[in-house]
């Protein structure tokens, strides 16, 4: 359901904008305005990855030093949230 809502919203830009291009004397106004939105969502998207892929490792490193046995060690709400954030 979200690519299709994506490729509609893509499509409804590029003809909506394909006409307002035409009234406004600019006829390829509708393709620049659909490579930009490709453009930000790829750019936003490999962003989104590197912080997510951050993160990730975060909560890993966290769940392992509380196994140390810091901040309660093994069984502790600390530990027990640390387990809910890595996965």
């Amino acid at each position: 359901m979200p690519c299709r809502l994506y490729h509609i919203f893509l499509s409804l830009a590029g003809i909506l904008f394909r006409i307002l291009g035409y009234y406004t004397g600019q006829p390829l106004l509708g393709a620049k305005v659909v490579a930009a939105l490709l453009m930000f969502a790829t750019v936003s998207g490999i962003l989104m990855a590197l912080f997510l892929n951050t993160a990730g490792g975060a909560w890993d490193n966290a769940k392992k030093y509380i196994e140390t046995g810091a901040l309660g060690g093994k069984g502790s709400e600390a530990h027990k949230a640390a387990i809910t954030g890595d996965t």
